[in-house]
Parts: C-alpha cells; structure tokens; sequence
C-alpha cells in the first residue's frame, strides 16, 4: 500500500503512466503542466505537479516548472476525486476546486487528462488515505 500524496505514491503513478501506450497515444500533443494543492488540516500543504508533455505523463513533487494550470482544494475534496468519489467536473461545480492560469489549456488536455485518470485508477487499488 501507498499512502496518498506521499513520493511512493507518485512513484506508483509515474510507473503506470509508463506503462500506459493508450495514454502515450492521447497525450502525444498535448503540453500542459498542471500544479495541484491540497490543503490538510493542521499540516502544511501538499503540491505536485502533473507534466503531460508530447506522449510524456509524469508527477512530481512540488513544482516543476511554471504550471499552466493551479488546481487548489481541501484533502477530502483531493481524496474523493482520487479515489474516483467525485468528479472534476463536479468539483469544480460545487466549487470545492479553485482554478488559476490558462483554463483553455486546461481543455486543450481534457482527453489526456482523462485517460491520465483511468491509468492512475489502478493506483487507487493500492493506495491508502
């Protein structure tokens, strides 16, 4: 088991993104680096950053780069859309996701970035939270 937003778990999503041809293929036009910051209580956020770069999915802790896109929310909120409880979409509808940067790059990686999130579901499987 992996625990949820720890080096071993992106470890993990690095190896499936990897593995992934069908997510090599949707991200082989894409360049989009997402920063994603999740809040805990009583402790110091957490950020990584999902780089999708010409068919090249990686994760990486902290900030690699300037991001295109900042994705900000609460633990619980990153927890329930990892473990597949809750959408995007709906995150962002109920206003539990705040946005900041270039949203239109942020559709331009929609079809990656959703096969992005079928890979990483396998990681779900072993992850802790």
């Amino acid at each position: 088991m992996v625990q949820f937003l720890s080096p071993e778990w992106m470890d993990e999503l690095n190896r499936a993104a990897a593995e992934d041809q069908e997510l090599a293929e949707a991200a082989r036009d894409v360049h989009l680096t997402l920063k994603q910051v999740v809040s805990r209580p009583g402790q110091d956020e957490a950020s990584y950053t999902l780089r999708i770069d010409g068919g090249r999915v990686e994760v990486a802790p902290g900030e690699a780069g300037t991001p295109d896109v900042t994705l900000t929310e609460d633990y619980a909120t990153a927890a329930a859309l990892a473990r597949g409880e809750l959408t995007a979409q709906a995150a962002l509808l109920a206003g539990l996701v705040r946005v900041k940067g270039d949203t239109e790059a942020l559709a331009r990686g929609q079809q990656a970035m959703a096969r992005a999130q079928l890979c990483f579901d396998r990681v779900r499987e072993h992850t802790t939270y």
